[in-house]
């Protein structure tokens, strides 16, 4: 944990910097700043914190197949609610994904 935000906010400036990206300067308003701290506090810091929550009571390897998933389940409902046509490659991609998840915990017994 004491190595991700430093790493997050550095891999942020690092790519600031690669691509320079030009924009115009923000309104600053009530509005927009209320929007800016539901978005840090509300989508990144209390998801990850309840991420870091399930894996202390889960374990490593159950908390790392969970995340794994994720990606394919966020996939699933955004076709769902979106009503978007899955590709080939969308479709082997999310293969990939079950079959690691496969391989990792089927028929491996834990270190002692």
């Amino acid at each position: 944990m004491e190595i991700m935000g430093p790493s997050m906010l550095l891999g942020g400036l690092l790519l600031i910097l690669l691509t320079r990206p030009d924009f115009t300067a923000p309104t600053w308003d009530a509005t927009s700043i209320l929007c800016v701290l539901y978005t840090i506090i509300g989508g990144t810091m209390i998801p990850f914190w309840a991420f870091l929550e399930g894996a202390r009571y889960t374990g490593a390897q159950k908390s790392s197949i969970f995340s794994l998933s994720e990606a394919v389940f966020s996939t699933i409902v955004a076709m769902v609610l979106y009503h978007l046509k899955f590709q080939a490659t969308d479709l082997v991609g999310m293969l990939m994904i079950f079959g690691s998840v496969l391989l990792l915990s089927v028929g491996k017994s834990p270190l002692p």
